[in-house]
């Protein structure tokens, strides 16, 4: 039976600044790659062959410095970070960029939260899914 662990990206400039990130690629901030290293020491608990990630870096770098934090704990190699588009976060489609705090204010934020809505131009959750489990399944 497999196991997944899940990791969410560390904090990321567009998080930083209340921003919706989407599919652009935006960095990790400072605290974003301490978030990501201090990951590494309670997934070392775990054993863990494989690493997945999105292709956006935020995603990625956060990948790769939890598990040289894991492997450097378990006094093993760090695994690679095999990285897939299909695992990238929501596509914001317009929402892209824009303001956390004014989509809520205009009122246009709840169209993220249910689970056959979308943004504009951009994904419902039902199609994030519909285009991450494929990855997962074949990863698996």
């Amino acid at each position: 039976m497999t196991t997944w662990i899940l990791v969410r990206h560390g904090e990321s400039t567009a998080n930083l600044a209340r921003q919706l990130s989407g599919w652009h690629d935006v960095a990790l901030t400072q605290t974003g790659i301490e978030q990501a290293k201090a990951a590494g020491a309670p997934l070392a608990r775990h054993p863990i062959d494989r690493v997945l990630s999105s292709d956006l870096k935020r995603a990625a770098q956060t990948a790769e410095y939890a598990i040289a934090a894991w492997a450097q704990t378990r006094g093993v190699a760090p695994l690679p970070v095999h990285t897939d588009p299909r695992l990238r976060e929501r596509d914001m489609g317009r929402f892209q960029g824009m303001s956390i705090d004014k989509l809520r204010a205009d009122g246009r934020f709840h169209a993220l939260l249910e689970w056959d809505s979308a943004p504009p131009g951009g994904e419902s959750l039902r199609a994030v899914i519909a285009r991450c489990i494929p990855a997962l399944v074949e990863a698996d």
